[in-house]
């Protein structure tokens, strides 16, 4: 083959690769050309997530519309609809991100529990969350609304997370106690003060508008509970 054949072989018919039609009932494709250059749009899904987000966390799930989150994507209703069915089918998307988030870091932060203390593995899991909550403040103020007021509609997300969370923190209770590093009465009642105070804390920064949540916090927080505890 010549040098020639193998120019013209290895051109792109840029019409090919124009974003074809959408199907009846499908949002368009997210990829497009212009001038030549091949552009990567942001996916309709995760604009709709970070707008409804936004939405949420100022209006609260029963006052932010369809129509409000859809206007804010630049996307149409029905677009929201295939992506999520509902605006439940949303808020509940959502919400299981921020506890699949949550659940990661504190999985983590604890998964060294052969070799650290269980105070040290509290203050670790203390200062992610409090990180997380600094660099997600709008999804962290769902995540207190869903465990501060459980909504019936949403208790499924709420046990889900304590299930995992317990799951994680309760052995982290238990080699504390055995080893004498945390000296704890009761460990269920242990493990739910620390959710506490790491959930109040956010709650603070919510109803202050001061962050309370900085990792350099966290250390100090965990002692004071500790200190409670024993």
């Amino acid at each position: 083959m010549s040098k020639k054949e193998e120019v013209n072989k290895a051109k792109v018919n840029l019409e090919d690769l124009k974003p074809k039609k959408a199907r009846r009932g499908r949002p368009p494709k997210v990829k497009w050309l212009k001038d030549g250059v091949y552009i990567e749009l942001v996916e309709p899904r995760i604009k709709i997530k970070e707008q409804a987000v936004i939405l949420f966390s100022q209006k609260g799930f029963y006052g932010a519309s369809i129509r409000e989150i859809a206007d804010a994507a630049g996307v149409t209703k029905p677009v929201i609809y295939y992506h999520y069915a509902s605006k439940e089918g949303l808020y509940k998307s959502i919400m299981l991100d921020a506890i699949q988030e949550i659940l990661l870091l504190v999985e983590k932060a604890a998964s060294n529990i052969q070799k650290a203390c269980p105070s040290v593995i509290l203050k670790n899991i203390s200062r992610e969350f409090f990180r997380w909550c600094t660099l997600n403040r709008n999804k962290a103020s769902l995540f207190i609304y869903l465990i501060t007021k459980h909504d019936p509609a949403f208790a499924s997300i709420c046990d889900k997370f304590l299930k995992g969370y317990n799951k994680i923190l309760l052995p982290v209770m238990e080699k504390g106690v055995q080893t004498g590093d945390l000296s704890f009465k009761d460990i269920e009642l242990a493990n739910t003060a620390f959710l506490s105070l790491m959930t109040g804390f956010e709650l603070l920064s919510t109803a202050t508008g001061k962050n309370w949540t900085r990792p350099k916090y966290a250390g100090k927080a965990v002692d004071i509970l500790l200190g409670n505890c024993k």
